[in-house]
């Protein structure tokens, strides 16, 4: 019985102890599991992993851990990972590929009887194509423009032809970009309220709302600010024709809508003929 007893209580003492956290030689075995040890910097020293990049034209990559951080450690001579995905795998025997240079050239690649990718031949002066083969451009270095509005690029070894969108136009060899100190002026489909861009550096800064005073405004024309807010009206007396008259915003600019019958004024919200009489509804 008083074996048993002991047990109980020496039990209830390391229970005790770590529950409460108190220093003993017990601390540190119960893992923290507060702590993340899914972030880069919690790895343990020593421990490899493989990686192959979504690009085909790509070799697969092994890192190891160092002080607690993933650190590069060597290229392999395959595009695959072995199975635990610890470190490189092998090629499959006599297959054909193409494996792009960190200068963008391509270079044919053989697999041989060990498994591994070994060079038979350089693209020369072109990335590899889609299936595998020496290509006709170098990726992301030939560009031209073939007008103001579309753009010849080198992706994945072949020129491909794109146009340029969102007031972008081919303004360098290499990309779609607007023209400096030029100005872009778009409105909003919800409100109207126009949207004032310059650009800087071939690429369209934030913009600034369209204001007049204190009041947002449309765009007047494709470069520009308007003068009103489209859709809204105003009524003033016009000196010409001895009468109120109403305008309309159309397009950021203010159009005549109507003029007020004689000895009509404005109404209190100075946007309508008092009653909205109107004496003639054609005339600009």
């Amino acid at each position: 019985m008083k074996t048993r007893f002991g047990y109980i209580a020496t039990l209830a003492m390391v229970m005790a102890v770590a529950i409460g956290g108190c220093n003993s030689e017990l601390d540190g075995l119960v893992p923290d599991l507060t702590e993340d040890n899914g972030g880069a910097s919690h790895c343990t020293d020593g421990e490899m992993r493989c990686y192959a990049p979504s690009d085909i034209h790509t070799l697969a990559k092994v890192e190891r851990c160092v002080g607690g951080e993933w650190k590069f450690a060597e290229n392999c001579n395959a595009m695959r990972c072995n199975e635990k995905e610890t470190g490189c795998g092998s090629c499959i025997k006599n297959e054909h590929t193409c494996i792009n240079e960190d200068n963008g050239i391509g270079k044919m690649m053989r697999c041989n009887e060990n498994g591994e990718l070994v060079a038979e031949a350089s693209c020369g002066q072109s990335s590899c194509r889609q299936d595998n083969q020496c290509g006709e451009c170098i990726n992301g270095k030939d560009g031209k423009c073939d007008d103001e509005q579309y753009l010849t690029i080198c992706q994945e070894g072949k020129y491909t032809t794109i146009e340029c969108h969102d007031g972008y136009t081919c303004a360098s060899l290499k990309k779609c970009g607007c023209l400096k100190n030029s100005t872009r002026c778009t409105n909003s489909e919800d409100d109207e309220i126009g949207l004032f861009r310059t650009c800087v550096g071939e690429s369209w800064d934030e913009g600034k709302k369209c204001m007049n005073g204190s009041d947002y405004i449309s765009c007047g024309s494709d470069s520009k600010c308007g003068e009103c807010l489209n859709g809204t009206q105003k009524c003033e007396f016009s000196k010409d024709d001895a009468k109120s008259v109403v305008y309309v915003c159309k397009d950021g600019q203010w159009e005549h809508l109507r003029t007020c019958n004689a000895l009509v004024a404005c109404n209190y919200d100075k946007t309508d003929c008092v009653g909205g009489g109107s004496s003639d509804k054609s005339k600009k």
